[in-house]
């Protein structure tokens, strides 16, 4: 496939929801919202299941509750340290694969991604390996399940890794695919290993769960190659790009810092299991967030969807009159994309809202039926709240690096890390039912800080793109002097 038609391919959701919402009738937006949602939480649900399902079929819950504690934590602990482990560079790969895609030099691609996924492994293991001596040495946890659990750790980091790349292309129905691709195999696979070879349960299920993601991993590994089949060798750029945006990877870093701080708080607290000195984490919490995050987690992709439909041209109208535009022009287009910019946070504040409203009344009444009541659903409601403020939070964010504001993006990620763990800490003191206000206070103190940061970005724009900006290119020069201008002129 030719690096046109695989940018042509990659139309993705945006494509989709483009013809759904574009008719702007009830159906179509509910069609839209729908769409949007389930190819944002699939992913999540599939492992989710999978694992649900093997537990069901293996005979799990039979096992003792040792056993099964420290596989619940091992899978607990590789997706929560995975994901924090890919999150440094996501934002610089963003920003990278943008100036790419605007240079068209897709060449570059791949080199880059391989120099990523080296630096990204480095960075995942040499915690990871720490963390597995510790659990041998005082835990005294099993070897096999172990390094079964590190192996599912890296695996996992790889899939984050490459499927960044996926998702920034917009592919989300492949990504779709992949995850049931490799969770399906995972099933059967731990079925083979159970009742065939006569493995452990938790065993079987480790071994397929890490086999699982191996397949989903390398089938978006083979996606990406397809459609950049072309390769520079420059593998140096990104490297550059790490270090000359470091905010933008403190700013990412800090923002997934801050979604999982306030867990960490609650592991240390009287909610707090701890698990043959090794692991620790507090059950009802975490159910409680992980439900909260769920229900709320679509708004990324409609936020995605609405910038690709109407802030990106908008954007690119002002861009193009500051290059080479009259200044009416210029006035123009700036009023028209921060008029855009705010009806775009709106709208998904609007849409993003009923969504959350009626997940929020399904989980009232389905989960308790699955026995998630008492001390979860208490929780849930603040946390429900405060995820919805999140991501809310995280669609300034994304502005703030339209704008190239990269200063602006870090000191939001740190004013809602810091509010988050200082909040969690207080509210862990708290009646339980307001144990998810920390969160809460910090998704308000970076929404807050983000918005006001937008508010100055747009009355301070002019300054900000010709002075600070990187629309024009800055190029230093001497000064050039009276006599050089006369000959100049002399010349002529």
């Amino acid at each position: 496939m030719s690096n046109g038609t695989g940018w042509r391919a990659m139309a993705g959701i945006g494509v989709r929801l483009n013809k759904l919402f574009e008719k702007r009738s009830i159906v179509t937006a509910l069609a839209g919202m729908g769409y949007s949602t389930a190819v944002t939480i699939t992913p999540m649900v599939v492992v989710m299941a999978a694992i649900l399902l093997m537990e069901k079929l293996l005979g799990f819950y039979n096992l003792p509750y040792v056993t099964k504690e420290v596989f619940l934590c091992t899978t607990l602990y590789i997706f929560i340290f995975a994901m924090l482990a890919a999150s440094p560079l996501g934002a610089v790969i963003s920003k990278l694969m943008s100036d790419i895609i605007f240079e068209e030099k897709f060449g570059d691609i791949m080199p880059c991604y391989y120099t990523g996924l080296a630096l990204n492994m480095v960075i995942a293991a040499v915690p990871g390996l720490a963390f597995v001596i510790h659990a041998l040495a005082v835990g005294k946890v099993a070897p096999a399940v172990i390094m079964l659990g590190y192996i599912g750790y890296m695996v996992l980091v790889f899939v984050f890794y490459t499927m960044n790349y996926l998702s920034i292309c917009k592919t989300y129905e492949k990504i779709m695919l992949f995850y049931l691709i490799g969770m399906a195999f995972a099933v059967v696979l731990s079925l083979i290993l159970r009742y065939a070879a006569g493995a452990a349960a938790e065993i079987s299920m480790l071994i397929s769960i890490d086999a699982g993601l191996c397949i989903t991993g390398g089938l978006a590994l083979a996606a990406l190659r397809q459609y950049f089949g072309m390769c520079s060798r420059n593998y140096g750029r990104l490297i550059q790009y790490i270090g000359r945006f470091r905010k933008l990877t403190a700013a990412n870093t800090l923002y997934a810092l801050g979604l999982y701080v306030h867990n960490f708080v609650f592991w240390g607290s009287e909610l707090g299991t701890h698990v043959l000195d090794t692991f620790v984490y507090a059950q009802s919490y975490d159910l409680a967030s992980f439900i909260a995050m769920f229900t709320n987690i679509s708004t990324s992709v409609i936020f995605m969807a609405n910038v690709e439909m109407h802030f990106h041209k908008s954007y690119k109208e002002y861009s193009e009159a500051v290059i080479g535009g009259r200044y009416i022009d210029i006035e123009k287009t700036k009023n028209r994309m921060f008029g855009t910019l705010v009806n775009e946070i709106m709208s998904v504040v609007r849409v993003q809202f009923i969504i959350s409203v009626v997940m929020y009344l399904v989980f009232s009444v389905v989960l308790d039926r699955f026995g998630f009541n008492g001390l979860v659903m208490t929780i849930y409601p603040v946390l429900a709240a405060a995820y919805f403020i999140v991501f809310i939070m995280y669609c300034s964010f994304i502005f703030l690096y339209y704008f190239e504001d990269v200063t602006g993006a870090l000191r939001t990620a740190l004013i809602f890390f810091i509010f988050t763990a200082a909040g969690s800490v207080i509210a862990a003191q708290f009646a339980r039912m307001w144990y998810g206000s920390g969160l809460l206070a910090g998704a308000i103190a970076g929404w807050t800080y983000a918005y006001f940061r937008l508010r100055w970005i747009e009355k301070n724009i002019d300054y900000h793109i010709f002075c600070r900006g990187s629309i024009l290119k800055r190029k230093r020069a001497g000064r050039p002097s009276g006599i050089a201008y006369l000959r100049k002129e002399q010349g002529r």
